[in-house]
């Protein structure tokens, strides 16, 4: 483990999937708290991009609270041999907890229907809407 606390004091750069203010931004920010983080669209090109060093390393998701687990991160891990070095959680209960929930209704009207010119973000699979 020194290697891994000494990697810890320099500025590495750290990639994540999603869009501004995701959970795995989070993730890498308290994981690698002296290193630049830096957000990707797909998790096919996060593991491009820490297997041809452009990373040195990244964080995604193997299990989420809604959806259980991430078979596709599971494959990419494996195709890629990438190993995976720590774990961060959250209490996911207290958090989906808190959520007000909305309509089918509520969300298109809010969205436009879910037009297309109003999405700010992408991530592998969710769209983040003004």
């Amino acid at each position: 483990m020194e290697l891994e606390s000494e990697w810890h004091t320099r500025h590495g750069i750290v990639y994540w999937v999603g869009v501004s203010g995701a959970y795995s931004e989070s993730a890498a920010e308290k994981a690698y708290p002296n290193c630049e983080t830096v957000p990707c669209e797909q998790f096919d090109i996060l593991f491009q991009v820490v297997e041809n060093w452009t990373a040195d390393r990244a964080v995604l998701p193997i299990e989420n609270s809604l959806g259980g687990s991430i078979h596709r991160n599971y494959d990419l891990l494996l195709r890629h041999g990438l190993h995976i070095v720590g774990e961060r959680g959250r209490d996911s209960q207290r958090s989906i907890g808190k959520l007000k929930k909305f309509t089918l209704m509520e969300l298109q009207v809010a969205t436009e229907n879910f037009d297309e010119k109003l999405i700010l973000g992408r991530g592998e699979t969710s769209r983040v809407y003004k």
